[in-house]
């Protein structure tokens, strides 16, 4: 457990540098150290054995996107081990989300932090790499949206899907969506859509590939957290219109909603393997909150009351790594953890 607090306290250090004399490279710092605790993880996350097994072609293991295998046939052709795949991996994972976190620019320090300590985020990188690499590939193309450079978008998502995980390409005809006003009639019809499509949704997926995981037997438990996350969705839907005016606000109000949607289908089904699945399409949406938290917090005018929210915040945040390391850090293989630097064979 400890190393997971030691992170913390080096982000707690170049944070404060960085806030303190207003430099980058403190940002940099934050995210070189990002990289080398994940890249040279050992049998640390959920899925670090299942990428083990897909590296070293064992039957059974594979990956069905074509970019990645191309990635690992390359690797194992210059004699690198595994552990190779997870450091280049985490070090590609870390310069995207620098440069969403950059390129937003409300408060980059906050955005480190968040990313950290809200296990959704950096931390769900150690069980569901490739998908976050997707991710990640999504929220850096969201510019595109917003400069309306629609191949330049759609490209983006194609090799985002093409290298790491193929449910990037479910996302490509919100280029039509998140830049646009939604009404209030709009949302509520959506609202209800979404009421009436989970309640459907088995049929709907009998109709794709992912139907076999309509035949597996899994229990999944729903997180109180989810329930907090989905009512923050609900009170920054609510009370959008009275925040004071940010970069990309238009589309931040519509990736909020579209979190608040897919969280609403989480909580309405009871099928585990559909709850996962839903999970792990909200989080294209949740991951936005990086920036649309700081974002909302800096807009702020009020400096007593600005200044109060990020000490909450930072509370709460650290409380969250707590609880994610001391009480789930064993459920989810995140304890004990070790380091191997073994690059090459």
């Amino acid at each position: 457990m400890f190393p997971y607090f030691l992170i913390y306290f080096f982000l707690l250090v170049f944070c404060s540098l960085g806030s303190v004399t207003k430099n980058r490279f403190f940002l940099i710092c934050v995210f070189i150290l990002f990289s080398i605790f994940s890249g040279f993880r050992y049998y640390v996350g959920v899925d670090y054995i299942n990428y083990v097994k897909i590296y070293n072609l064992e039957e059974g293991y594979g990956s069905r996107e074509l970019g990645f295998n191309l990635i690992l046939d390359f690797l194992r052709y210059i004699g690198a081990s595994y552990q190779f795949m997870f450091f280049i991996m985490a070090v590609v994972m870390q310069i995207l989300v620098y440069n969403v976190i950059k390129r937003y620019n409300y408060s980059v320090w906050i955005s480190a932090f968040i990313y950290y300590c809200i296990s959704p985020f950096y931390i769900a990188t150690f069980n569901g790499m490739r998908q976050y690499l997707a991710i990640a590939v999504f929220i850096v193309a969201l510019k595109y949206i917003e400069q309306k450079k629609i191949f330049k978008y759609i490209v983006s998502l194609l090799l985002g899907g093409f290298f790491f995980h193929e449910s990037i390409l479910v996302f490509i005809p919100l280029y039509y969506i998140l830049n646009k006003t939604i009404s209030i009639k709009g949302k509520l019809l959506a609202f209800l859509l979404t009421i009436a499509g989970s309640l459907a949704i088995d049929k709907l997926i009998s109709y794709t590939p992912y139907i076999v995981y309509l035949t597996r037997d899994r229990e999944t438990h729903i997180s109180s957290f989810t329930y907090i996350f989905a009512g923050i969705s609900i009170l920054f839907i609510i009370f959008w219109n009275k925040l004071n005016s940010f970069k990309s606000k238009l589309i931040m109000e519509n990736m909020n909603l579209f979190c608040f949607l897919s969280l609403l289908v989480v909580l309405l089904q009871s099928n585990g393997v559909l709850i996962q699945m839903t999970l792990r399409m909200n989080s294209y949406f949740f991951f936005v909150y990086i920036i649309l938290v700081p974002a909302v917090i800096s807009s702020i005018k009020n400096v007593h009351m600005r200044i109060g929210m990020y000490f909450s915040l930072h509370l709460v945040l650290l409380l969250y790594l707590v609880r994610t390391i001391c009480f789930n850090g064993h459920l989810y293989d995140l304890v004990p953890y070790s380091m191997n630097f073994n690059l090459f064979k």
